[in-house]
């Protein structure tokens, strides 16, 4: 039998359970004390494999400037022509166009790319926009796994601290839910 769960109003929409609210807490607990840090990108760690980049702390990006580096020309040779010089997307990304398919969004940040986990942004730069709901090709035979994954820093890079915090916040959630 199912149970119904009742609501509890907040700003954050995924909080749909009184027992969720020290979850709440504890994430905004850690992205403060982001916040409160003055984390730059300057202090970065490795992955240790190009399917999946370690992840730990919310206080250092999991790239490295020399991935920024290798990813900027791949995304000048393969992304801007759709996404834009700056990864600005199209101005009209959350339309459906004529065809019923969304244009190519901004990966700077300033959109949602920022609410999916890294292995989702690699699935959709290496098998193109998901049934078919976008224009994105696929690049699975183009692009390496390392490609993939200097691109994805490449544009984070662009991401602020707190967008990036939020960004690591799900993702470490998503992460926990597939263990």
């Amino acid at each position: 039998m199912a149970t119904f769960r009742q609501p509890v109003f907040c700003l954050f929409s995924w909080v749909t359970s009184p027992a969720e609210l020290p979850f709440l807490f504890l994430w905004t607990f850690l992205l403060f004390g982001v916040l409160l840090s003055g984390c730059t990108s300057d202090d970065q760690s490795a992955g240790s494999s190009a399917d999946a980049p370690k992840i730990e702390t919310l206080g250092s990006r999991w790239y490295t400037a020399d991935g920024v580096s290798r990813g900027g020309p791949i995304f000048a040779r393969l992304c801007a022509d759709c996404h834009g010089k700056n990864a600005q997307g199209s101005f009209t990304w959350r339309q459906q166009g004529a065809d019923g398919k969304y244009p190519p969004p901004p990966l700077n940040g300033t959109a949602h790319a920022w609410h999916h986990p890294i292995r989702a942004l690699g699935s959709q730069i290496k098998f193109g926009a998901p049934g078919g709901s976008g224009t994105m090709p696929g690049f699975a035979q183009t692009l390496s796994d390392q490609d993939v994954i200097d691109l994805i820093a490449w544009f984070q890079d662009m991401w602020s601290d707190e967008i990036y915090a939020a960004w690591l916040v799900r993702e470490q959630q998503s992460r926990a839910s597939t263990q």
